[in-house]
Parts: structure tokens; sequence; C-alpha cells
């Protein structure tokens, strides 16, 4: 390390110069390892004296300077070239060891002027590169780990220093640090404690850059279970040869290597996976999402997985000409949904008539709002193929896909899917039309559920995007944002459920929430069976709608927002129908966010007057009433701990200064704190203020602070 031009500090490494020159002028390091064969076979062949001479001969001192003249004289005689300092990066750089020496070099290699040869070798290194620092960071946080653990009465540290858990003052600090979720921080920081103390072999494998970081990650999870000895045998009998494994190859060779080590275990642990198997939902780009179970037991998933491809099939069959894997998602949809449409027999086939002694299930009975696709009444005759989207008789049928459940197996001779499709399936449509995706319904039956009406998820949506004025998206519990066009489908069927609560959040035209008021419920139709007696409980349980101040005709202009647009000049297709249930609606909701946002233009005058928060709204309770509690929920929109997305309706609401303390039940001394973070933040080594209100900053036991501010609101 040294001082560099302007006062800055460099870093220099030293150079072997003969092993400089030897990769500029020799063979080309991607071309060497048949050379090394061929000097391997003639030294095998070579006398042992020789071999000893040689060795003496390669042991004798090189002069630098001399070899430094003798290369001056055949640059000038022509005998040797000058190449480009790109060149040279590219053949030096795969011959290193990883480590810093390596990243000045490759620092030096740009992509574009390298040689044919040499790229595959400086993207390797890169990799050793990636994985080495990798390494470091894993290095620091378990030291993290550590040394919070030995702080902390609950934890334990032994000789070497290995800590028995990851405390949540650790994974807190760690979650700041690197932007991370709890969770995510506390399993990062868990990878480093085990590759630093437990598996330390595939720790040093990934410093080296023999392995990368998805392959140490794989060896530490699948060898989590067993017990020290076992862990480090298993490692013992994979790490060589993991780097040159892919991904697949290496996890059938662990769980080889995990079930021989502990065959009784293995058979318990699956037992127990399958006892905390789950179904997950996490949204995806485009406004899609995937639905997925995760820890099935392995025959039922099958045999589940067999139902939706034989009803895909005969859909296939009966003229819907979606790619299999799409038929397969309708099926699995409309299954769930209780929405799976009629499944008219293929042309020419003997009609579909139950087994004797098999009485057809009752349809589900039908209700909702017209033309959105909902299934046809119990007493509709069949629909033909035509209503369908089949073809017309005179076309030809739509060709078959191959089978993905035929028993073709990967390289590793596991069954796997095959997608490809006999026929061309580049436009998704063979031989026919995509038949539409099952419809949604605004509720669910009652005895799906077991309980009183309330909803089953919230949206989110801004007034303009539901007036047509704007394309501001919306947002869905459980699933995160979406397009403007599904918030207006969510929002319409939300509308059709009398049970849905309709809460309105007032902002600032930045979108900062300032006030929040509900829709009275509108007197039941039939008691509990919202939706003009459709019954059961409402899909959309809370709709959100934003409403900015200015598009009420209170508060500051703003040149960025101009309101609702005028009559006429609404998106196309967006607005609601005049005279729908949502049109109803969203002016009851205007009139209701016209009285509430003068009230919080009140509020904000007085705080103005007093310099900061006039404690409009404390109270001298330590619960926060439903005013406090409520604008609190709006403004935070989800726990302060800035990593963390959890809703604020699910989180603890937190006096900053306590209660007990003289801290106040007012906005300005409220947060919300999910319960993890609401203990992190008693922690006696962390702290927590809000300097102003909605504005939060963590401390963390090393001095670190870091701030919070809530989302504004996308209007």
């Amino acid at each position: 390390m040294g001082q560099g031009l302007g006062g800055g500090m460099s870093w220099c490494w030293e150079l072997d110069f003969a092993a400089l020159l030897d990769a500029v002028t020799g063979t080309a390091p991607w071309l060497r390892p048949a050379e090394a064969d061929e000097a391997a076979a003639d030294a095998d062949r070579a006398e042992p004296g020789d071999q000893s001479k040689a060795g003496a001969d390669q042991r004798e001192e090189v002069d630098p300077e001399a070899e430094e003249a003798a290369y001056q004289e055949a640059l000038a005689a022509g005998r040797v070239r000058e190449l480009p300092l790109e060149i040279v990066a590219g053949r030096v750089a795969e011959s290193l060891p990883t480590g810093p020496g390596l990243a000045g070099w490759l620092a030096l290699a740009r992509a574009s002027d390298l040689e044919d040869g040499a790229l595959a070798g400086v993207a390797a290194s890169f990799r050793r590169l990636a994985s080495w620092a990798a390494a470091g960071e894993l290095a620091a946080v378990a030291q993290i780990a550590s040394r919070s653990a030995r702080v902390d009465r609950r934890a334990w540290v032994n000789e070497q220093g290995q800590p028995d858990r990851v405390t949540a003052d650790a994974a807190g600090q760690v979650a700041l640090a690197l932007a991370m979720s709890h969770d995510a921080a506390s399993a990062w920081t868990d990878l480093g404690v085990v590759l630093t103390w437990r598996l330390r072999a595939t720790g040093a494998a990934l410093a080296a850059g023999e392995i990368d970081l998805s392959r140490a990650r794989m060896i530490a999870r699948l060898t989590g279970p067993l017990s020290d000895e076992a862990a480090r045998q298993v490692e013992g009998a994979v790490l060589g040869r993991a780097g040159w494994l892919t991904l697949g190859q290496l996890h059938a060779a662990l769980r080889r290597a995990v079930i021989k080590a502990d065959p009784d275990g293995a058979e318990r642990r699956r037992r127990d996976a399958e006892r905390n198997a789950s179904v997950v939902l996490y949204p995806e780009d485009e406004g899609t999402a995937t639905l997925a179970g995760y820890a099935l037991p392995g025959v039922q998933a099958a045999a589940a997985m067999a139902r939706i491809t034989a009803l895909a099939k005969a859909m296939k069959a009966a003229g819907n000409g979606g790619r299999i894997d799409l038929v397969r998602a309708q099926v699995f949809i409309g299954l769930l949904l209780g929405t799976l449409p009629y499944i008219p027999p293929a042309p020419g086939a003997p009609p579909d008539t139950p087994p004797p002694d098999t009485p057809r299930p009752d349809p589900e009975p039908s209700a909702g709002p017209p033309g959105r696709g909902f299934p046809d009444p119990p007493d509709a005759p069949p629909p033909d193929a035509a209503t369908r989207g089949a073809p017309p008789p005179d076309e030809p049928p739509p060709c078959a896909p191959a089978d993905p459940w035929d028993g073709n197996c990967d390289d590793q001779g596991t069954a796997g899917p095959v997608r490809e499709s006999v026929c061309d399936d580049s436009g998704g449509d063979a031989g026919g039309a995509v038949w539409p995706w099952p419809g949604v319904l605004p509720y669910l039956p009652s005895a799906l559920t077991g309980r009183e009406p309330r909803g089953l998820l919230n949206l989110t949506v801004p007034l303009g995007t539901l007036t047509g004025a704007s394309s501001a998206p919306g947002q869905l519990s459980r699933l995160g944002v979406i397009s403007p066009g599904q918030a207006r489908q969510l929002a319409s069927l939300a509308a059709w459920h009398l049970d849905t609560r309709w809460r309105i959040i007032i902002t600032t035209p930045g979108g900062e929430a300032i006030a929040v008021t509900y829709l009275p419920r509108p007197p039941s139709r039939g008691g509990s069976d919202g939706a003009g007696g459709n019954g059961g409980v409402g899909l959309i349980g809370r709709v959100n709608l934003i409403v900015r101040a200015d598009q009420l005709g209170h508060g500051p202009p703003d040149e960025h927002h101009h309101g609702p647009a005028p009559p006429g000049a609404a998106l196309p297709g967006a607005a609601p129908p005049p005279g729908s249930p949502l049109v109803r609606i969203v002016d009851r909701a205007l009139a209701a966010a016209r009285r509430e946002a003068v009230a919080a233009g009140q509020r904000r005058e007085n705080d103005e007057r007093a310099g900061g928060c006039a404690h409009g709204l404390a109270s001298r309770a330590y619960r926060p009433p439903p005013r406090i509690a409520e604008l609190v929920t709006a403004r935070d929109g989800t726990c302060r701990y800035p990593p963390c997305r959890r809703p604020a309706e699910q989180c603890d609401l937190d006096h900053d200064v306590p209660y007990d303390q003289g801290g106040l039940t007012c906005p300005c001394n409220i947060g919300g704190k999910c319960r993890q973070h609401h203990q992190l933040k008693q922690h006696p080594r962390w702290s927590v203020t809000q300097p102003a209100p909605g504005i939060f900053r963590w401390t963390t036991p090393s001095g670190r602070i870091y701030t919070s501010r809530p989302d504004p609101y996308l209007t």
C-alpha cells in the first residue's frame, strides 16, 4: 500500500518478472494443458539423475536486471514484440491466485480488447474473485455474530470464538448494513458462522475461489441437520470435486452422502419436512405471481400433478389452443377458485357420463357481477364448443403436446418435465383459440372459511386510477404492486360486496398521509349475505382509497399534480360505467374526504404556529385511540425498521419515548414496529428516536445511524 498521486491511497503488488515474461512470450495459458501433459510424459521417461539436474537448473537464481536487458535487446532486434496491456492482463489473470493481485490485473482486462482464448479464463477469474469477496464479507458478519454473542447473556461463545446462535442484535446490525430483511440477515450471518467454524474447509475453498457462493451455500444447507462430525464427513466426500460439478450434480452428490452418513435421520427429516409444508404466494414481473406448494408429500404431489395434467389434456382435446403448461395453469387456478369451466367432450368422443352408482357432485352456486366470466348457472345447458373458443369443425384439431410426465429423465436420472411441444409452439396457440382464465368471484362461500365474512385481501388504489385520470399502480396484500387495470378490476369486485370496508387516506400532493376516514357501512340486505345475496366471505376485505388534498380543492397547489381529469379526458376504457356500484362509492368517498381534509388542514396550521407538533390528537391513555392508530398506520405504511416491509396494521404501535418516562401518546411519539423490531428497539445497546413525525432514526451498538422515512403514496 502506498501514497498515490494527489495524496490518495493506491494499491501495488509484487511483480514476478520472470513469470510475467513467460506468460506474455510463452504459450498462452489456455493452450498449456496439452503441453503440460507432454512435459509430464517426458519427465516419466527421463532418468532420475536427469530429473534431479533439471530441478537444480530450475532452482538457479534469476537475475532480473539481466533478464530485462536481454528482453530489451530482443525487442530492439525484433525478436519479440510489445503487447497491449489488456492482452497481457488477459494472459496473466488466470494464472494468478485469488486475492488483491488478481483484482488488480482484472481491472486492466477490458473484455472488448481481450484475445478470444482469454475471455473464458478472465470470466472464470472474475468468478473466483467474487467468491473471495463473498468469503471476506461472510467472515466479517461472522465476527459481528461472535462479538454480539459475547455480550448477550442468552448466548454462548466457545474458545475458538464460535457463537451458539445468531443474536437479534447481530442480525439487526447486518440487516441495516446490507439492506436485508431480518430473516435474510439471520440466514446470511448464520452462513458466515458455519463457514468460519463448522465447515472451515468449505470456507477456505470459497476464499480460494475453488467453489462459488451458490455451491458453498448448498453444502452448508444440506449438511445443516447433521452433527459436526457427520457434516465434515460429507464435506470431505464432495468438496474436492464440487467446483467442477453443476449445481444439480452437486445436489445429488450431497444427498447421497448425507443419506449415507445418517440414513435414519434422513427418513425422520422427511417426515418432519412434510409437517412443515406450506403454500406461498409471491409476486413476479409484469403483474403476475407464483403460487407454490413447498415440502408437500411426494406421492400426493405427483398424483395432484397427474390430475391437473389429465384435465388439461381434456381441455386441449375440447379445443383449448393454449400451450399445455398454460392450460395446466388454468386448470390449477380454476380448481382452487371453484370456477373451472365446463369441459365439453372432444369432437367425436362418446358422451361424458358418470360411472354407475356415482352421483355427480352438485355444482357450485353462481353469483356475482354480470359480464365477468363467472361460471354458468347450474340450470344453464352445457355450452357448445364454439362458445368456449374451440375451432370450427372444418379446422384440424390441435396437435398433441408432449407429455412432460412420461418418464423422461434428465442427466441425473431423475424425472424432469419436458416442455417442448410436438408442434410449433412459438405463438402459444396450437390449433385453436386460447380459452380465457377462470373467473374471480367477489366472495368465497362461508363454508370454506368457517368464520364470519370479513374479506381476505386488502387493496390500495389511488382515486385517479379508479376514475381513469391516472395510470398509477395499485397495491394488493400478499402480492404487492399491481397494474391499474388489475386495481380497477379488484375495486369493482369489492364494490359488489357490502362487507368491504372503504378506508379513505388523504395525502399531501407529495403523497404524505395527513388524515384517515372510513365510509359508513351500508345497511345489510339479508343479514350476512353481502353483495345483494351472494353470501360468503368477501374477497376484498378493505380498500384503501388514496385521495390527494389538492384533488378536493384543499391544500397547496402542485404543478406536478392536477387532480382528476375533466369529463371526457379519462384514459380510454378506464373509468367505471356511470351508475355502477363503484361510481356510487367513489362519490361518497369524495364527500367524506372533503370533510376530513378540512380538519387535517386546521391541525397543520396549529402545528405551524406551535413550531412543531401541537399535539392536537394526543391522548392521555397508554394505548393509542383509533384517531391516532389509524393516522399512524396510514402514515408509516410498514414497520419503521428500514429493511422491514411488514404492514403497519400488523405491527405494535410503540412509544419512542416510553410512556412511563413521560412520552406522549401522540403521532409524533408513536411508530409502527413489528414485534421483532419492537424488541430490538428495547435492546439496551440500541436506540430509536423520531426527530419529526414519521421520520425515525435508528442507532446501532457500534454508533452507526440509519434513518427511515415513510414511503409516499403513489397518486
